[in-house]
């Protein structure tokens, strides 16, 4: 316990449970109402106003049915989107003043051919360097350039494997670091491997020929994403690292980027009507070079990530430059589970999810990771809190690289996501729409509006919050994990119970384990309330990332059958120093005790506040003036009884669309209980209900 200082576990005992911040009144927009469910449209708007025959007031028909609109305005990655966007989507906030409007931003890379005049070769991030070999003469049109090694110049690339790789030539200075200040970039035309040369057209993104000596010279890749659409470019890297370099105005790439953000939002600016901004695949991660030396240092120096940090500075200065008015928000999903995503908790008003629980995850295996996401974000994101689902799950197709479908899922699916938005207080768009009408306008998924009553908001205000019926079930720790602790701690080791707390250091991997623990049922819901100390070398408010395990030796059980490694063992959630209740679900474990191992970023301590498990599925409902949402994540069939759960209270099905599910949806009254097939959620309307309204 010598690691655990006092100060330490004052700060860590004495924070507030999850309430949100303190806030000033949100703005006076639909989606910040009291009425659930809240939902807007997703991109689909953006090609609207390019569309050949599209009039604005056809337009606007078709998109004022909801709370919003999120789309691109701007060429940063679509090239033609900024010709008539910022005009409509002004105009459509000044005619519906109560919607949202949204940028969507690319948060980790731009068409260098977008405004990038004032940025300079530093700014951008690069593949591995190699020795230009030769000298290189100052020449328009194309030339040959030997290097070292051609092996990770790449033609045909990309996302549809059509793109080439843009290259900078840099000259070097005396410390061998890449010469910002000789720079050429140019675009690969071909290789040849056996000559070991590259063949590139010169001079382009507004650079000049430059002549390069053998061997003091260097070559170098872009690192790249994209193109987002076949008629679209390669994107470059920002350099968002902390130790990014400076132009000779002293800017960081972090630097211009605000500026460039501050002028569009600013009065006067193309975007000043709007009412924020979303930044799409924001990171905490990258790869590449990013200090100039040549050399791979994915933004990790000293074994420190300064390119997270250096993302976090930058959403704290765009922050301070846009101010309280505007909403910013970040990508939480990115990677598996989210881990690669931004942490700019105290920044940004909140997070999209782009697929729930992740993109690829209909099965909902990650479950329990993308509500502890959205809920750690509702209870510390920076006020008003504004976090969104967008419905979207994706899967390739064969023969056609880069291109993707929508998976063939049952509504089902579809109903289960919209409930985890109503149980986390999130927002709802969608990119996986619902088959279409006869009106030839988009179609809206029949949970958000109610179906036939085509009301945004239509449950009204929670009642309370989401509820777990696993609470009531008998704890298989037999109450060790609740306050005093005593017990709780004699099971993990190094640690000690303080204020009714158990106080751990973490082992320099940033692990323990709670060992022996019964696991009587097929499924298994650990309830934690955790805070811990931040990392040392990292911003106070950046939260750790924590996943809690139970050994791969378990035996999975689906369809009566063993299987290995057919369900993840393994789920994550965000913590600091404000005690946060995670909830972890292993589904379909037989085993009569298992170990639950705690694996967390940094040895620096941590603290549970309570613990408990159950063997039961990982069942949620949630009461509205107007309504009931019910969910069942698990692999089996599941019972709730309406009595129990709102006495007195009558419900019917939603009337929905016959394009939809009617089946599920067919406006018939519910009688004692509801038993939901696995995977499910239904979306419930009260009897005699007052409609809420916007």
């Amino acid at each position: 316990m010598n690691r655990i200082t006092t100060l330490a576990l004052a700060a860590l005992l004495l924070a507030p449970l999850t309430t949100p911040l303190a806030a000033e009144a949100p703005p006076d927009l639909a989606l910040f109402n009291a009425n659930y469910p809240r939902a807007f449209f997703f991109r689909s708007c953006e090609s609207g106003p390019s569309r050949r025959g599209m009039t604005y007031e056809k337009w606007e028909a078709d998109y004022d049915r909801l709370m919003g609109i999120i789309g691109k305005a701007l060429d940063e990655e679509v090239i033609g989107r900024e010709a008539q966007n910022p005009e409509w989507f002004t105009r459509f906030k000044r005619d519906n003043p109560r919607q949202v409007v949204l940028l969507h931003f690319n948060g980790n890379a731009r068409d260098p051919r977008h405004g990038t005049e004032k940025y300079f070769p530093g700014h951008w991030i690069y593949r591995q360097a190699v020795a230009i070999t030769a000298d290189v003469p100052a020449e328009n049109g194309e030339t040959v350039i030997p290097v070292s090694d051609v092996s990770d110049f790449q033609v045909r690339s990309g996302r549809y494997k059509t793109s080439n790789d843009d290259i900078a030539l840099f000259a070097l200075t005396p410390e061998g670091k890449h010469d910002w200040t000789h720079c050429e970039q140019v675009q690969l035309v071909s290789v040849d491997q056996q000559a070991k040369t590259i063949r590139v057209k010169r001079g382009c993104y507004g650079t000049k020929p430059l002549a390069f000596k053998g061997g003091q010279a260097r070559a170098a890749a872009h690192m790249v994403e994209g193109p987002w659409g076949k008629s679209n470019n390669i994107m470059w890297y920002y350099n968002f690292a902390a130790h990014c370099p400076k132009d000779p105005q002293g800017k960081t790439c972090a630097d211009r980027l605000v500026d460039d953000l501050a002028a569009w939002f600013g009065k006067g600016g193309k975007l000043e009507a709007f009412d924020g901004l979303e930044f799409d695949v924001m990171f905490h991660e990258t790869h590449g070079d990013t200090d100039g030396d040549g050399l791979i240092d994915n933004g990790v120096i000293d074994g420190i990530n300064q390119y997270g940090i250096g993302m976090h500075a930058f959403a704290r200065q765009l922050r301070a430059r846009l101010g309280d008015q505007r909403i910013i928000q970040g990508d939480g999903a990115l990677g598996p589970g989210g881990i690669r995503s931004q942490r700019a908790i105290g920044s940004l008003n909140g997070i999209e999810s782009e697929g729930f629980p992740n993109l690829r995850d209909w099965n909902f295996d990650d479950w329990s990771g993308g509500l502890n996401r959205h809920n750690f974000w509702q209870a510390n994101a920076r006020p008003p809190v504004f976090n969104y689902i967008n419905h979207k799950w994706l899967q390739g197709i064969p023969g056609k690289p880069g291109e993707h479908g929508n998976p063939d899922v049952a509504f089902s699916r579809h109903r289960l996501v919209f409930a985890a938005a109503q149980f986390t207080d999130a927002m709802l768009c969608y990119s996986f729409a619902p088959p279409a009408d006869d009106s030839g306008r988009i179609a809206i998924w029949d949970e958000l509006i109610g179906g036939k009553l085509n009301t945004p908001g239509w449950l009204g205000k929670p009642l309370g919050p989401a509820v777990r019926p696993a609470v009531k079930t008998p704890d298989l720790l037999a109450g060790i994990g609740t306050p005093p602790g005593d017990a709780l701690a004699k099971r993990i080791g190094n640690a000690a119970v303080v204020n009714n707390t158990v106080a751990i250091t973490p082992t320099a991997d940033g692990s323990f384990s709670i060992r022996n623990l019964p696991a009587d049922g097929s499924d298994l819901l650990v309830l934690l309330t955790i805070s811990a100390e931040p990392r040392k070398s990292y911003p106070a408010d950046m939260p750790r990332l924590l996943h809690l395990e139970i050994p791969s030796d378990i035996k999975i059980i689906r369809a009566g059958t063993a299987l290995a490694q057919t369900a993840p063992k393994s789920h994550m959630t965000w913590v600091n120093t404000r005690p946060f209740p995670a909830a972890f679900y292993f589904r379909e474990i037989r085993s009569a005790s298992i170990d639950l191992n705690f694996r967390f970023e940094g040895d620096e301590p941590v603290v549970i506040h309570q613990l408990t498990a159950h063997a039961h599925p990982d069942a949620i409902y949630r009461l509205f003036e107007n309504g009931l949402v019910l969910a069942n994540p698990s692999t089996k069939s599941y019972l709730f009884d309406l009595p129990t759960i709102a006495p007195e209270r009558k419900f019917s099905r939603i009337q929905g669309s016959p394009t939809q599910d009617p089946g599920t949806n067919n406006g018939q009254p519910i009688g004692e209980s509801v038993t939901l097939a696995p995977l499910d959620a239904v979306f419930l309307r009260a009897d005699h209900q007052s409609h809420g309204s916007l």
